[in-house]
C-alpha cells in the first residue's frame, strides 16, 4: 500500500468514485470535477450553483420536441442541498456511459437528500433531472452503467435509462418480490452483466445482547471486533429474460468489496492470492466505542458470503490518524467476475 499526494483535492471533498475516478465537490456545489488520481486527468462538470433543467415532467411532449429538451425546458435551483455543513456528501453515487474523453459521454449522479437523479454530458453547462416520478426516488439504492444503459436500483424494482434515446425516460426491467423490498441491496458491474447483491441481516438475540453489553467497554483487540451478522446473496439479470434474476450459487472464485454509499467492487480471486473466494470485504467507519483515544479512521472487515460473520482484518494503516474519514471508501481496480 502507498499514499498518493493529490494537491488537486485541497479545499475539495471526495463524495463518490467510479472506475478509478474520484468525484470532487467544493463547498456549496460551486465546483465539481472528476479526477483520475493515477494520471491526474481532470474532467470539469457543471456546478450545482447553475440551475438545473427538468425532463421528468415532459414525457408526453411529442418526440420531435423532446429532442430539443436539453435546451428549452425550464430550470430550477438545487444549490440548497450543497450547504457548507455536510453538503459535500450530497452526491452519493456517480457513473458514466463511455470513456470520459468522448464528448458524447453521459454522466449520471444521485442526490439522495433531494431525491433526484441528474445527467449531463461532458462540456454541458448545467445538469438535467431525468427520472420518472412515478416511483419515489427516496427509495433508490444504487446505480451503474453497463452495455449502453444506466441501471437504477429501487427497493421494489430495477429501472434503466437508455441515453441513446432523446427522452432519457426510465423503463422498468425487473420487479422484486414484496418480501425482499426491505432487504438492503446494491449493484455490482461484472464482465458478463449487472449483478444485484442482497444483504440479509441475520443477527441473533444472544449476539445482540453481547454487542449491547460491550457498548461502553474498551476497544477490542485487533481480530476480535465483529459487525452485525449478515448473509449475502448474488443474483444476475438473465439476458434471455431480463425481468428474471438468476441466483449465482458458486461464488468460490469471487470476492466483493463493499464501502460507504454502496461503493462496491467485484474481483476474481484467481488473480489475487491473498483474497479468499466466496468472501465479502467491507470498509466501514469506526463505531463510537471503537474511537476511544484512536481518532477517526476506516476499518476493514471480512466475512464469508454464506454466514456473514464479519471480523476485523488486521492492518497497520487503519491506526494512522492521516487515514481519516474524509470521504467514502474508494476501490481503484476494474470490476469483473
Amino acid at each position: 500500500m502507498r499514499k498518493l499526494h493529490l494537491p488537486e483535492t485541497i479545499g475539495m471533498m471526495c463524495c463518490a468514485s467510479e472506475r478509478g475516478w474520484l468525484l470532487l465537490v467544493a463547498t456549496g456545489g460551486t465546483e465539481l470535477f472528476l479526477l483520475n488520481p493515477i494520471t491526474r486527468a481532470c474532467i470539469q462538470l457543471p456546478p450545482f450553483t447553475t440551475p438545473v433543467k427538468r425532463l421528468s415532467d415532459f414525457f408526453m411532449i411529442p418526440p420531435e420536441i423532446i429532442r430539443e429538451a436539453w435546451d428549452i425546458f425550464p430550470s430550477y435551483d438545487v444549490r440548497d442541498y450543497f450547504e457548507p455543513v455536510g453538503g459535500n456528501f450530497a452526491i452519493s453515487r456517480v457513473t458514466f456511459s463511455t470513456d470520459l474523453t468522448d464528448p458524447a459521454c453521459l454522466i449520471t449522479v444521485f442526490i439522495p437528500r433531494y431525491q433526484g437523479i441528474f445527467c449531463c454530458r461532458v462540456g454541458s453547462s448545467c445538469w438535467t433531472e431525468v427520472h420518472d416520478r412515478h416511483y419515489s426516488s427516496s427509495e433508490f439504492a444504487d446505480l451503474t452503467y453497463y452495455n449502453g444503459q444506466f441501471y437504477i436500483l429501487h427497493k421494489e424494482i430495477m429501472l434503466v435509462i437508455d441515453p441513446s434515446k432523446a427522452s432519457c425516460r426510465t423503463g422498468i426491467i425487473c420487479f422484486f418480490e414484496q418480501e425482499i423490498w426491505p432487504v438492503s441491496k446494491f449493484l455490482v458491474q461484472g464482465k458478463y452483466g449487472v449483478y444485484v447483491v442482497f444483504v440479509h441481516n441475520i443477527e441473533e438475540e444472544d449476539e445482540a445482547e453481547e454487542v449491547r453489553g460491550q457498548k461502553y467497554e474498551n476497544v477490542p483487540k485487533v481480530g476480535t471486533e465483529k459487525m452485525l451478522k449478515q448473509k449475502f446473496e448474488l443474483y444476475q439479470f438473465s439476458e434471455q429474460s431480463p425481468r428474471l434474476l438468476r441466483m449465482i450459487t458458486n461464488t468460490s472464485n469471487t470476492a466483493i468489496f463493499f464501502g460507504d454509499n454502496n461503493h462496491c467492487l467485484s474481483v476474481c480471486t484467481d488473480n489475487w492470492d491473498s483474497l479468499e473466494g466466496g468472501s465479502v470485504y467491507r470498509c466501514a467507519p469506526p463505531s463510537i466505542r471503537d474511537m476511544h483515544g484512536s481518532g477517526s479512521h476506516y476499518n476493514v472487515y471480512s466475512a464469508k458470503m454464506d454466514d456473514g460473520k464479519f471480523e476485523l482484518v488486521p492492518s497497520d494503516f487503519a491506526k494512522e490518524a492521516s487515514i481519516g474519514r474524509s470521504g467514502p471508501a474508494i476501490w481503484f481496480q476494474p470490476n469483473f467476475f
